[in-house]
């Protein structure tokens, strides 16, 4: 994993997670759902099954649109799916 030779996996206390609208180098940070923004699902899915990160805290900064626990709820359902396998 990147974050081994990077700087350590060992040291993610947290993960901040949400998709792109755009793409990367943009310098804008603009938020999609889990898996249907630029970046799509297979990180997400890699990070899921990660058993080491599995007790790591992670935040969904996700659009809310007009019903924000709906949102919240199909990214958690999709983030914990791609844990596994459904």
């Amino acid at each position: 994993m990147r974050a081994d030779d990077t700087f350590g996996g060992h040291r993610v206390e947290l993960f901040h997670l949400n998709d792109a609208r755009t793409p990367f180098g943009s310098r804008l940070d603009r938020h999609e759902n889990i898996g249907e923004g630029t970046i799509g699902p297979e990180p997400f899915r890699r990070l899921m099954k990660k058993g080491r990160f599995r007790c790591v805290p992670k935040i969904l900064e996700t659009p809310k649109g007009d019903d924000g626990v709906t949102a919240d709820r199909r990214n958690l359902r999709l983030l914990r799916s791609f844990r596994t396998g459904d």
